[in-house]
């Protein structure tokens, strides 16, 4: 890593820790004590954005915690505005859907940016996002997709085979005509972890949030807290830094709610993904858990069950065997089993056509055969 590269890590951490202690309150050592040089400034703003964290620079330098010259100050500002604009697009976008679910007697849930936005942080313009999850039970989730076909949604991925969605998938995700994705959600993420989510249970907290007026569905504050968790391990071979601000902004500050939460990752099985997550927060923002949180880390240990499925969602060859084979591993009856692993092995267009070379790779891989 060159030094440059270093300091920028490091400038990215800080500005990720910010506020996290006490709002308001520059405590990560790496904040700069004046404006960084046009070179140190062009990283940073390059890495804020890939990191997702222009909406925490810019209130940074407003409360006057991140010094910055003027012409800084009105670059951050005007990507502020504009990611903000796109923020009020989507929850006007969202009103509609929620309209729109409302009518079909649908229940739902609004996951992840709009939600934290508004529930997790000083103010919802502290929290940008770029699309829509709304969290729906497994038996409403084809009506829920038909209300997005009937706006001119289109599936990003077909179903495996029939019947797959509402019983083993993450859910399904659509673009609609004007560019925007919506993610449907069955449970939380893919693979082994998703499945031992009980979808009933998931559904069970809930808190609301205000929009225009509108009160809206969410999760409640132990159930963020795991997704948070969830999507910044499981999300992608390395979590962003919002990812692990998340964590750290949705963890329950009353002790009984944190138990709560702990009770819920345990009975779901996730107990060793968020131990990663409250590992990697702390490690990378210098976040300090509650002391109930460190007390139940320190006596949490994976198992060989548990290091088997966290491989599975790595970015490496043999990953897409054990995500296979763990999945199958989680379902709890031989028959869910057989009809997870043929949807894998030869999964069917909507036609009914087997897709010769998917089928042909997912063989392989639950054989344990090399790639060709």
């Amino acid at each position: 890593m060159t030094p440059s590269a270093g300091r920028a890590d490091l400038l990215l951490d800080a500005l990720a820790a910010y506020g996290l202690a006490a709002p308001g309150l520059a405590e990560h050592p790496a904040t700069p004590a004046a404006p960084l040089d046009p070179g140190a400034w062009t990283e940073l703003l390059s890495g804020a954005r890939a990191e997702r964290l222009d909406p925490v620079l810019a209130w940074a330098i407003a409360l006057g915690d991140w010094p910055a010259t003027v012409e800084q100050r009105e670059q951050i500002y005007e990507r502020h505005r504009s990611s903000m604009a796109s923020a009020l697009a989507l929850e006007r976008l969202l009103l509609e859907l929620h309209a729109a679910f409302t009518r079909e007697g649908i229940d739902h849930r609004v996951l992840k940016g709009p939600a934290l936005a508004h529930l997790d942080t000083p103010d919802p313009s502290w929290r940008a996002f770029g699309d829509l999850d709304l969290l729906v039970a497994p038996a409403q989730l084809a009506l829920a997709g038909r209300v997005l076909a009937d706006r001119g949604g289109r599936r990003r991925y077909p179903e495996p085979r029939p019947g797959f969605d509402r019983r083993f998938s993450k859910g399904m995700a659509f673009v609609l005509p004007d560019g925007h994705e919506i993610d449907l959600h069955r449970t939380l993420c893919q693979g082994p972890f998703g499945l031992t989510i009980d979808p009933d249970e998931l559904l069970d907290g809930t808190e609301t949030f205000t929009v225009a007026g509108v009160a809206l569905p969410a999760l409640d504050r132990p159930r963020r807290f795991l997704h948070a968790c969830i999507h910044a391990v499981l999300g992608q071979p390395s979590p962003r830094r919002n990812q692990l601000r998340d964590v750290a902004l949705t963890c329950p500050r009353s002790a009984g709610r944190l138990l709560d939460a702990l009770a819920l990752a345990e009975r779901w099985q996730v107990g060793t993904v968020v131990a990663s997550a409250v590992d990697d927060t702390s490690a990378r923002l210098g976040w300090v858990p509650p002391a109930a949180l460190l007390a139940w880390r320190a006596a949490t240990h994976p198992s060989r069950q548990d290091r088997w499925r966290l491989e599975g969602y790595r970015d490496t060859p043999r990953a897409p065997v054990l995500r296979a084979l763990t999945s199958m591993a989680a379902l709890p009856g031989v028959r869910d089993k057989l009809a997870y692993g043929l949807a894998v092995a030869a999964p069917r267009t909507a036609r009914g056509a087997t897709v010769p070379d998917r089928a042909r790779q997912a063989l392989r891989a639950l054989t344990g055969q090399p790639r060709r």
